[in-house]
């Protein structure tokens, strides 16, 4: 697998003196108990192989927060942000990550979710998050009947690129999304994408209706708004199946879906791996 970043500058900031900065105070104490030898340890696996869910939740938290806090600060330069999350489902890397470098009362965090499990863990993850947080339990594809144009600075898809995709197959195979758990239906929805892509019917199935969704995030970013992708890899996914030739190259197949439709100009930034993240500018 191609690593999704560089693990020796991880392993320098994970042990060192303002790593916890991106925790919570309920989250230190699990921190501190992790040895310094096993959070090197985690972390570098987490980087350079598929992500296992035996690993400590803390050390994937703190990372992909890490990142997204980055990301968003490379692009935004402003104190208070808008930021869109494409299928939170029950992650609450994003806004996290906002609630500690956008810490303003201007600033507003939304995601449209439509799985109500996961809704609802999000929901309980975010509850005590000090900035506006707004879950719109409907289809992302319909924002603007929520907000209306030059709403958000930023519109993030945080590892949902690939749920996004998933979710146009399940519902054109009858497969509901929304009142089960994702995990329970996840075997035959893979089982669903493996045959539009040994098929070769993937792209053809998929590719109308995610640049339809790209243009409605358009249409409600501000001028000069970004769109943030990242991807990675979870073993998971593997073992039940899912092609690991698509699995690691989602990005590169939605980027030239976008660059083929002329929507925005892409950017390049260093500490991302442009086989895992893609920037946007609008």
């Amino acid at each position: 697998m191609r690593p999704i970043d560089n693990s020796e500058k991880w392993l320098e900031i994970i042990n060192s003196k303002s790593a916890a900065e991106m925790l919570t105070e309920r989250e230190l104490e699990c921190w501190n108990n992790i040895s310094p030898e096993n959070k090197s340890r985690y972390i570098k696996a987490l980087i350079e192989k598929p992500i296992v869910f035996e690993n400590p939740e803390i050390i994937y938290d703190w990372y992909f927060r890490n990142k997204w806090a980055t990301a968003l600060k490379t692009v935004c330069h402003q104190e208070s942000i808008s930021v869109f999350e494409i299928g939170a489902g029950g992650c609450d890397i994003v806004p996290k990550a906002v609630s500690m470098k956008f810490c303003h009362p201007k600033t507003r965090y939304f995601t449209a979710n439509l799985n109500k499990e996961l809704t609802q863990i999000f929901k309980w993850k975010t509850e005590v998050d000090p900035i506006d947080i707004y879950v719109i339990e409907d289809d992302a594809a319909n924002i603007k009947t929520y907000v209306g144009e030059n709403a958000f600075d930023a519109i993030v898809f945080e590892h949902s690129v690939n749920d996004v995709l998933e979710t146009i197959l399940a519902e054109k195979n009858g497969i509901d999304t929304v009142n089960c758990g994702w995990m329970d239906i996840l075997p035959t929805i893979t089982e669903v994408v493996n045959r539009e892509w040994g098929n070769e019917t993937f792209e053809k199935n998929t590719k109308g209706e995610f640049l339809k969704l790209i243009n409605t995030c358009v249409d409600v970013l501000k001028p000069g708004g970004w769109l943030v992708f990242a991807h990675y890899q979870f073993q998971y996914n593997l073992d039940i199946g899912l092609s690991p030739e698509l699995n690691q190259n989602i990005i590169p197949i939605v980027r030239k879906w976008i660059s083929d439709s002329n929507i925005g100009k892409e950017y390049f930034f260093d500490g991302f791996d442009s086989n895992w993240w893609m920037f946007v500018r609008i």
